[in-house]
């Protein structure tokens, strides 16, 4: 019985075709009657196959070369190409499905004014095409994304243009396009890569506005620039790793940096880089090295790796960043100096902070220090300022918190400064014109905390909605014509409240302020007034004021 069974077994081993020991895809027509299916699901041509398909939707596997004219492959037909399979075309090739896999080899195959549309949102890969050139030229007016194969690298051996709607996005590091000496690759814009080199070549690549960059992407800082500098579009540049430079180098007003954090630029000693456009980037350090960086209007000190915890003294890099030029320096944080901020003839310079969450501690090793000076070395200095900072002694060797000499139309708003009682002086100003002072605060100083130096003459200094206290003396000036105090406050300062014209005359106007509990060292004066001697005269005007003194003088202005 066994016997027999086996034996029947091995006759209908034998009944059974040979084909069928061929993998069986019931979805799958495949093209060439010589191809690695013979069976029924086998077609002469591309077409034959397309037609059986009808409206179904299937896979036509393309497994040698197909032949062809112009030729529509509809929406609901998959292509897969095997071995050696693609589809040479002389006329128009229109491709409206997206599926579309095959191995890293050339799949299509223009011959003559062959020409290619690919379906909207369609993938393509930049192997199944011959060569670079052919692969821009048959994607140009298509909505596609071209993904460039990893380890594939090409060269542009004749002028190119990138499709306005083409993508090109990079599978990994390896790949590269490379724009050979005298051709140039045009209308590059979206592009999707990581932070790895992607471009080479000495020839020229036309970037469209509005394209973003990465420094990474070009074998230099440099060389990033000089491929993007002759555009005049207007494009950004992601600064996104350490980029040395070790010439001198300047960006188009065009080009937008923005700088990720970690990510440095880094001038070597003698090289200036010039920045003409804006820069972007957060609280963080993005300039380094001992070069120099110049041509920025508004900057944060941070970009220069200073610290904002005020743990770590400041004065050198502050210093640093004026001798670039900036015009605007924002401290936003708290910033230890231990020097002093020297603007020794700059104009046009301005400190900003955050109001409330700026501050300074000014912490001098050295005696007589000040902590901001504004000086000049011959003529007047314009337009310099602060604004929206606290500033605060916390020891004897400081001496000025901020230091004018002939300083014209010098502007501070929302000013804070502390004393600590061991500052000598809030405000000092030697000489100068049209100077302009609101809601600043001076507060317990040493010696006054305002001061107008007899040294040289200073004229035309308003003070709106300030505030002199708990000083030796509110305000002491000297050799100054017409100092307007509009709506302030001196209160609680020890020898009184304003001492005016004590060596040379003075010309003060006090208009709806208000002096109280001046004196409080026992001689009671909210204003002294005088002159060192004949002819001189000190002129002062009050008006809609309050002198409330304190409860030890005798008289409320003193006049000698």
């Amino acid at each position: 019985m066994k016997k027999f069974l086996i034996s029947i077994l091995m006759v209908l081993a034998l009944c059974i075709p040979a084909t069928t020991s061929a993998e069986f895809f019931s979805d799958i027509i495949v093209t060439s009657p010589d191809g690695i299916w013979t069976d029924e699901r086998a077609y002469s041509s591309l077409e034959d196959a397309i037609s059986a398909v009808g409206s179904s939707n299937r896979t036509i596997v393309v497994a040698s070369e197909e032949v062809v004219t112009d030729l529509t492959i509809p929406s609901n037909v998959a292509l897969d190409f095997k071995r050696g399979g693609k589809i040479t075309y002389s006329g128009h090739l229109t491709i409206n499905t997206t599926n579309i896999s095959a191995p890293s080899q050339p799949i299509f195959n223009p011959t003559g004014s062959g020409e290619a549309d690919f379906a909207r949102g369609t993938e393509l890969r930049s192997a199944w095409f011959n060569n670079l050139n052919e692969m821009f030229d048959q994607t140009v007016d298509n909505y596609v994304t071209v993904i460039i194969n990893s380890g594939w690298a090409a060269s542009v051996t004749a002028d190119a243009t990138v499709g306005d709607n083409v993508t090109l996005k990079w599978e990994g590091p390896g790949q590269r396009i490379v724009v050979n000496s005298g051709f140039t690759l045009s209308n590059v814009k979206n592009i999707s890569a990581g932070s790895y080199r992607i471009f080479g070549g000495s020839g020229d690549i036309d970037f469209k506005t509005g394209s973003v960059l990465r420094t990474s992407w070009f074998d230099s800082f440099r060389s990033a620039v000089s491929y993007v500098d002759d555009e005049d579009v207007n494009l950004t540049l992601i600064v996104d790793g350490v980029c040395t430079v070790d010439t001198n180098t300047a960006t188009d007003e065009y080009i937008n940096l923005q700088f990720e954090n970690g990510a440095l630029l880094s001038p070597a000693a003698g090289v200036t880089v010039t920045i003409n456009g804006p820069v972007e980037a957060g609280l963080y350090q993005i300039f380094s090295g001992d070069g120099s960086v110049r041509g920025l209007s508004i900057a944060e000190v941070q970009w220069w790796g200073a610290d904002d915890t005020g743990s770590v003294d400041c004065t050198s890099v502050i210093n640093k960043i004026i001798d670039t030029g900036v015009r605007e320096i924002h401290m936003r944080g708290s910033f230890k100096i231990v020097g002093t901020i020297d603007l020794e003839d700059h104009s046009w310079v301005r400190f900003v902070g955050n109001k409330g969450r700026s501050s300074i501690v000014h912490a001098p090793t050295a005696p007589d220090t000040d902590c901001f000076s504004f000086s000049s070395t011959g003529g007047y200095q314009h337009g310099n300022g602060i604004e929206n900072i606290t500033i605060t002694s916390s020891t004897s060797n400081s001496r000025h918190l901020i230091h004018l000499h002939s300083q014209a139309r010098f502007k501070m708003e929302s000013v804070y400064c502390n004393g600590g009682d061991v500052a000598t002086t809030g405000l000092w100003i030697k000489g100068g014109m049209f100077g302009e002072y609101r809601g600043v605060w001076l507060y317990d100083f040493a010696g006054p905390a305002l001061e107008i130096d007899e040294a040289a003459t200073t004229t035309t200094q308003d003070f709106y909605s300030c505030v002199m206290e708990s000083s030796d003396w509110g305000m002491q000036i000297d050799k100054a014509e017409s100092v307007s105090f509009y709506g302030c406050t001196i209160e609680s300062n020890i020898s009184g409240g304003a001492k005016i014209g004590e060596t040379k005359s003075a010309s003060v106007n006090y208009q709806s302020c208000h002096f109280e509990n001046n004196g409080t060292g026992g001689s009671g004066l909210d204003i002294r007034v005088g002159v060192a001697a004949s002819p001189e005269v000190s002129y002062l005007s009050i008006s809609d004021s309050s002198l409330l003194g304190s409860g030890a003088r005798d008289q409320a202005i003193d006049v000698y």
